[in-house]
Protein backbone atom coordinates (compact mmCIF):
# COMPACT_ATOMS: atom_id res chain seq x y z
CA UNK A 1 0.00 0.00 0.00
CA UNK A 2 0.85 3.32 -1.03
CA UNK A 3 0.73 6.20 1.91
CA UNK A 4 0.84 9.64 2.25
CA UNK A 5 1.09 11.74 5.38
CA UNK A 6 0.58 15.61 6.05
CA UNK A 7 2.53 16.55 8.95
CA UNK A 8 3.63 20.19 10.38
CA UNK A 9 6.34 18.12 11.89
CA UNK A 10 8.32 15.38 11.63
CA UNK A 11 12.04 14.50 12.95
CA UNK A 12 14.68 16.67 13.07
CA UNK A 13 11.74 19.26 13.60
CA UNK A 14 10.05 18.37 17.22
CA UNK A 15 7.71 20.78 18.60
CA UNK A 16 5.26 18.62 20.29
CA UNK A 17 4.63 15.13 20.07
CA UNK A 18 3.36 14.38 16.79
CA UNK A 19 6.90 14.45 15.23
CA UNK A 20 7.71 11.00 16.98
CA UNK A 21 4.18 9.68 16.41
CA UNK A 22 4.53 9.94 12.58
CA UNK A 23 8.29 9.10 12.53
CA UNK A 24 7.37 5.69 14.76
CA UNK A 25 4.01 4.83 12.57
CA UNK A 26 6.36 5.81 9.39
CA UNK A 27 9.05 3.29 10.57
CA UNK A 28 6.19 0.33 11.52
CA UNK A 29 4.82 0.90 8.15
CA UNK A 30 7.60 0.19 6.03
CA UNK A 31 8.38 -2.40 8.35
CA UNK A 32 5.23 -4.23 7.48
CA UNK A 33 6.03 -3.69 3.82
CA UNK A 34 3.98 0.05 2.83
CA UNK A 35 5.19 1.98 0.87
CA UNK A 36 5.65 5.80 3.05
CA UNK A 37 5.75 9.40 1.68
CA UNK A 38 5.48 12.30 4.15
CA UNK A 39 5.13 16.06 3.43
CA UNK A 40 5.94 17.94 6.45
CA UNK A 41 7.65 21.55 6.91
CA UNK A 42 10.88 22.86 6.16
CA UNK A 43 12.48 24.78 8.92
CA UNK A 44 16.47 26.23 8.29
CA UNK A 45 18.19 24.60 6.32
CA UNK A 46 16.22 21.45 6.12
CA UNK A 47 16.60 19.34 2.91
CA UNK A 48 13.56 19.83 0.49
CA UNK A 49 13.78 15.70 0.07
CA UNK A 50 15.32 13.17 2.21
CA UNK A 51 14.80 9.25 2.61
CA UNK A 52 14.75 8.31 5.96
CA UNK A 53 16.09 4.83 5.70
CA UNK A 54 12.66 4.20 3.93
CA UNK A 55 10.52 7.08 4.55
CA UNK A 56 10.43 9.70 1.67
CA UNK A 57 10.46 13.06 3.15
CA UNK A 58 9.40 16.26 1.40
CA UNK A 59 9.51 19.73 2.97
CA UNK A 60 8.03 22.28 1.55
CA UNK A 61 8.19 26.10 2.72
CA UNK A 62 5.62 28.61 4.45
CA UNK A 63 5.29 31.80 2.42
CA UNK A 64 3.26 33.85 4.76
CA UNK A 65 6.44 35.61 6.20
CA UNK A 66 4.71 37.52 8.49
CA UNK A 67 0.99 36.11 9.70
CA UNK A 68 -1.29 37.65 10.98
CA UNK A 69 -1.76 35.17 13.96
CA UNK A 70 -1.03 31.40 14.02
CA UNK A 71 -4.24 29.99 12.72
CA UNK A 72 -3.40 32.00 9.43
CA UNK A 73 0.41 30.56 9.38
CA UNK A 74 -1.03 27.20 9.93
CA UNK A 75 -3.58 27.44 7.26
CA UNK A 76 -1.18 28.71 4.56
CA UNK A 77 1.24 26.02 5.66
CA UNK A 78 -1.47 23.25 5.16
CA UNK A 79 -2.47 24.59 1.67
CA UNK A 80 1.15 24.27 0.79
CA UNK A 81 1.64 20.83 2.40
CA UNK A 82 -1.87 19.75 0.26
CA UNK A 83 -0.21 21.45 -2.78
CA UNK A 84 2.80 19.29 -2.63
CA UNK A 85 1.27 15.99 -1.86
CA UNK A 86 -0.90 16.87 -5.31
CA UNK A 87 2.60 17.59 -6.93
CA UNK A 88 3.47 13.95 -5.66
CA UNK A 89 0.58 12.06 -6.52
CA UNK A 90 0.61 13.82 -10.25
CA UNK A 91 4.14 12.76 -10.56
CA UNK A 92 4.13 9.05 -9.11
CA UNK A 93 0.69 7.86 -9.67
CA UNK A 94 -1.82 7.03 -7.44
CA UNK A 95 -1.23 7.48 -3.67
CA UNK A 96 -3.61 6.78 -1.44
CA UNK A 97 -3.96 9.89 0.32
CA UNK A 98 -6.50 8.15 3.01
CA UNK A 99 -4.79 5.28 3.93
CA UNK A 100 -4.78 5.91 7.45
CA UNK A 101 -8.52 5.75 7.15
CA UNK A 102 -8.72 2.18 7.94
CA UNK A 103 -11.19 0.23 9.75
CA UNK A 104 -13.69 3.42 10.25
CA UNK A 105 -16.80 4.14 9.14
CA UNK A 106 -17.89 7.66 8.80
CA UNK A 107 -21.19 9.67 9.36
CA UNK A 108 -21.96 13.00 8.38
CA UNK A 109 -24.66 15.70 6.04
CA UNK A 110 -23.84 16.81 2.95
CA UNK A 111 -20.58 17.89 3.65
CA UNK A 112 -18.95 14.75 4.69
CA UNK A 113 -20.94 13.20 1.55
CA UNK A 114 -18.08 15.09 -0.18
CA UNK A 115 -15.39 12.88 0.72
CA UNK A 116 -17.23 10.05 -1.57
CA UNK A 117 -18.64 12.19 -4.21
CA UNK A 118 -14.56 13.64 -4.59
CA UNK A 119 -13.31 10.48 -4.38
CA UNK A 120 -11.19 10.63 -1.22
CA UNK A 121 -13.19 7.84 0.51
CA UNK A 122 -14.98 4.66 -0.67
CA UNK A 123 -18.70 4.92 -0.40
CA UNK A 124 -19.26 2.05 1.88
CA UNK A 125 -17.51 3.84 4.34
CA UNK A 126 -19.68 6.95 4.21
CA UNK A 127 -22.62 7.02 5.49
CA UNK A 128 -23.48 10.42 4.90
CA UNK A 129 -26.65 12.47 2.89
CA UNK A 130 -28.13 15.72 2.11
CA UNK A 131 -30.08 16.83 5.19
CA UNK A 132 -28.89 14.53 7.15
CA UNK A 133 -28.78 15.55 10.73
CA UNK A 134 -27.83 13.19 14.22
CA UNK A 135 -31.42 11.71 13.92
CA UNK A 136 -30.31 10.04 10.61
CA UNK A 137 -27.32 7.95 12.67
CA UNK A 138 -29.33 4.88 12.95
CA UNK A 139 -30.58 4.52 9.67
CA UNK A 140 -27.10 3.60 8.76
CA UNK A 141 -27.08 0.41 11.27
CA UNK A 142 -27.33 -2.77 9.04
CA UNK A 143 -24.49 -0.63 7.05
CA UNK A 144 -22.37 -0.35 10.25
CA UNK A 145 -23.22 -4.09 11.46
CA UNK A 146 -21.74 -5.51 8.14
CA UNK A 147 -18.16 -3.78 8.05
CA UNK A 148 -18.24 -3.93 12.24
CA UNK A 149 -15.42 -0.89 12.24
CA UNK A 150 -12.87 -0.03 14.89
CA UNK A 151 -13.36 3.87 14.41
CA UNK A 152 -16.68 5.54 14.27
CA UNK A 153 -15.96 9.61 12.98
CA UNK A 154 -19.50 11.66 13.08
CA UNK A 155 -19.77 14.99 11.79
CA UNK A 156 -23.13 16.97 11.90
CA UNK A 157 -24.19 20.44 12.95
CA UNK A 158 -25.58 22.65 9.77
CA UNK A 159 -28.94 21.26 9.45
CA UNK A 160 -29.19 20.60 12.86
CA UNK A 161 -28.94 23.99 14.22
CA UNK A 162 -31.48 24.86 11.14
CA UNK A 163 -33.88 22.61 12.92
CA UNK A 164 -32.67 23.28 16.54
CA UNK A 165 -32.68 19.57 17.24
CA UNK A 166 -32.26 18.83 21.03
CA UNK A 167 -33.54 16.09 23.21
CA UNK A 168 -36.94 16.67 24.97
CA UNK A 169 -36.13 18.27 28.21
CA UNK A 170 -32.33 18.70 27.39
CA UNK A 171 -29.64 19.52 25.26
CA UNK A 172 -28.70 19.37 21.38
CA UNK A 173 -25.23 17.08 23.27
CA UNK A 174 -28.19 14.89 24.68
CA UNK A 175 -29.36 13.66 21.84
CA UNK A 176 -26.31 13.41 20.27
CA UNK A 177 -24.99 11.57 22.49
CA UNK A 178 -28.44 8.74 22.55
CA UNK A 179 -28.03 8.45 18.65
CA UNK A 180 -24.09 7.64 19.25
CA UNK A 181 -24.46 5.35 21.83
CA UNK A 182 -27.46 3.20 20.28
CA UNK A 183 -24.67 2.41 17.24
CA UNK A 184 -22.49 1.33 19.96
CA UNK A 185 -24.94 -1.27 20.91
CA UNK A 186 -23.97 -2.57 17.81
CA UNK A 187 -19.87 -2.07 17.41
CA UNK A 188 -19.54 -1.79 21.56
CA UNK A 189 -15.64 -1.92 20.98
CA UNK A 190 -15.52 1.07 18.53
CA UNK A 191 -13.56 4.16 19.22
CA UNK A 192 -15.75 7.43 18.83
CA UNK A 193 -14.26 10.79 17.47
CA UNK A 194 -16.91 13.58 17.16
CA UNK A 195 -15.99 16.42 14.59
CA UNK A 196 -16.94 20.06 15.97
CA UNK A 197 -19.05 21.99 13.69
CA UNK A 198 -17.51 24.01 11.26
CA UNK A 199 -19.72 27.43 10.90
CA UNK A 200 -20.49 28.80 7.20
CA UNK A 201 -19.41 32.16 6.04
CA UNK A 202 -19.98 35.43 8.10
CA UNK A 203 -22.34 36.58 5.09
CA UNK A 204 -24.01 32.94 5.01
CA UNK A 205 -24.82 33.64 9.07
CA UNK A 206 -25.69 36.73 8.36
CA UNK A 207 -28.95 35.84 5.94
CA UNK A 208 -29.41 32.51 8.13
CA UNK A 209 -28.88 33.45 11.88
CA UNK A 210 -30.42 30.15 13.13
CA UNK A 211 -27.00 28.59 11.91
CA UNK A 212 -24.99 30.93 14.31
CA UNK A 213 -24.74 28.12 17.14
CA UNK A 214 -21.72 26.41 16.07
CA UNK A 215 -19.49 27.52 19.31
CA UNK A 216 -22.71 26.86 21.51
CA UNK A 217 -23.11 23.33 20.41
CA UNK A 218 -19.18 22.45 20.47
CA UNK A 219 -19.60 23.83 23.86
CA UNK A 220 -21.29 20.67 24.43
CA UNK A 221 -19.96 18.62 22.67
CA UNK A 222 -16.42 18.69 23.88
CA UNK A 223 -18.55 18.50 27.28
CA UNK A 224 -20.01 15.04 25.70
CA UNK A 225 -16.67 13.75 24.75
CA UNK A 226 -14.89 14.22 28.24
CA UNK A 227 -17.93 12.61 29.48
CA UNK A 228 -17.89 10.12 27.81
CA UNK A 229 -14.15 9.15 27.06
CA UNK A 230 -15.16 9.88 23.40
CA UNK A 231 -12.44 11.96 21.15
CA UNK A 232 -13.54 15.45 20.20
CA UNK A 233 -11.53 17.32 16.81
CA UNK A 234 -11.77 20.69 16.87
CA UNK A 235 -11.48 21.28 13.09
CA UNK A 236 -12.92 24.29 12.94
CA UNK A 237 -9.99 25.93 11.78
CA UNK A 238 -10.17 23.78 8.39
CA UNK A 239 -11.48 26.78 6.62
CA UNK A 240 -9.91 29.73 8.11
CA UNK A 241 -12.76 30.38 10.61
CA UNK A 242 -15.12 30.95 8.11
CA UNK A 243 -12.62 32.80 5.16
CA UNK A 244 -14.97 32.21 1.83
CA UNK A 245 -12.15 31.63 0.04
CA UNK A 246 -12.50 27.81 1.35
CA UNK A 247 -16.77 27.43 0.54
CA UNK A 248 -18.17 26.91 -2.37
CA UNK A 249 -20.88 30.02 -3.55
CA UNK A 250 -23.76 28.68 -0.89
CA UNK A 251 -21.16 29.48 1.84
CA UNK A 252 -21.90 26.33 3.66
CA UNK A 253 -20.09 23.75 1.72
CA UNK A 254 -16.58 23.17 1.06
CA UNK A 255 -14.47 23.67 -2.18
CA UNK A 256 -12.29 19.98 -2.79
CA UNK A 257 -9.07 21.31 -1.34
CA UNK A 258 -10.56 21.41 2.32
CA UNK A 259 -11.13 17.64 2.53
CA UNK A 260 -7.24 16.67 2.57
CA UNK A 261 -6.83 19.10 5.62
CA UNK A 262 -10.07 18.11 7.47
CA UNK A 263 -8.70 14.51 6.68
CA UNK A 264 -5.80 15.07 8.33
CA UNK A 265 -7.10 16.54 11.11
CA UNK A 266 -8.99 13.32 12.28
CA UNK A 267 -5.93 11.06 10.98
CA UNK A 268 -3.77 12.73 13.56
CA UNK A 269 -6.89 12.82 16.00
CA UNK A 270 -6.68 8.80 15.20
CA UNK A 271 -3.02 8.47 15.71
CA UNK A 272 -2.90 10.38 19.49
CA UNK A 273 -6.24 8.11 20.54
CA UNK A 274 -3.98 4.80 19.36
CA UNK A 275 -0.64 6.73 21.40
CA UNK A 276 -3.25 7.14 24.68
CA UNK A 277 -4.64 3.76 24.69
CA UNK A 278 -1.13 1.95 24.58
Amino acid sequence: MKILMLTWEYPPRIVGGIARVVHDLSKRLIKDGHDVTVVTYREGEMPYYENDKGVEVYRVDNYMIKPNNFIDWIMQLNFNLVAKASEIIAKEGKIDVFSMFDDYALYGDSRVYGFGSYGFLPWNNVFAAAGNTILNITDFNDQVKQINPSNLYFSYGVNDMGLDLKKEGGTYADLYEEKVKEVLKIVPKAHVFINSIIPPTAETLAENPRWDKANEYNTQLKAMCEKNGWTYIDVTSVTGNGDPEYYQADGVHFIRDIYPIWAQKMIDATINEEEHSK
